[in-house]
């Protein structure tokens, strides 16, 4: 791959700056930011925006970046993935996913939504309150061999 390859990446327990970590492991040309320290005016320097999100109460906490920042981003290829409990075929990660504008989902160069962790002791009163009337047990289903997804449709 000789292009320059930006991995962007919003996380707040570690799932998804863990991918995005594999990725930019993975992909040699690339660098890596995340998502509240990069300057927008840099995008034009890179072929490729790979962007990394966590999924919370139904929502990819990126869409507003990306949103927000189309204008600049629709100008490259650009990758989403997010990082959820549920696996992509359930209606709630589709719902969340339909929640960015569809022209904006029909530029994307693609999607995947990776299985991620939950960490009762690394979670606030809210989230471990909504997480026990979920009936959510813990878990760890970050594997480094879910990049894979990502690899092959971006190459």
């Amino acid at each position: 791959m000789n292009m320059k390859v930006l991995i962007l990446y919003k996380s707040k327990a570690g799932s998804t700056k863990q991918y995005a970590e594999w990725l930019h492991q993975a992909i040699k040309e690339s660098v890596i930011y995340d998502l509240g320290e990069f300057n927008i005016d840099d995008i034009s320097h890179y072929d490729l925006i790979i962007i990394g999100s966590r999924t919370y109460m139904g929502r990819i906490d990126a869409q507003k970046f990306i949103v927000k920042n189309w204008a600049a981003l629709k100008e490259r290829r650009v990758f989403l993935f997010s990082v959820g409990l549920l696996p992509q075929e359930e209606e709630a990660s589709r719902q969340a996913y339909e929640l960015i504008p569809k022209e904006i989902r029909a530029k994307l160069l693609g999607y995947e939504k990776l299985p991620g962790r939950l960490d009762f002791e690394s979670l606030n009163l809210l989230d471990k309150t909504i997480s026990k009337l979920l009936g959510t047990k813990q878990s760890d289903n970050v594997k480094k061999s879910e990049i894979m997804r990502i690899l092959e449709k971006i190459r």
